[in-house]
């Protein structure tokens, strides 16, 4: 943690890679990684591509959802920065 470097006067380094859960692909041959789109998002889909996501699209009550697999991981997946190690 940065406070025991700080104590301990070490020299810390961090790096970001540009996109790098981005660039980092979901296997596909264990679990799948779904995930739940819902409200304005759906709307934008469908309008941007009618032809792709339309046919997908349910509903739960009132409300349009989408859910897609993912072949890339998304930061703030919780196995995201997992597979981006591997």
């Amino acid at each position: 943690t940065g406070v025991v470097e700080a104590k301990q006067n070490r020299d810390v380094m961090t790096l970001d890679i540009p996109n790098a859960f981005v660039q980092t692909s979901v296997p596909q041959d264990g679990d799948k990684i779904v995930m739940k789109i819902r409200g304005t998002l759906v709307n934008i889909l469908c309008a941007i591509f009618p032809e792709v996501y339309e046919p997908y699209v349910t509903y739960e009550g009132k409300h349009k959802v989408l859910y897609v697999l993912m072949l890339k991981a998304l930061f703030g997946m919780m196995v995201a920065s997992i597979l981006y190690y591997k």
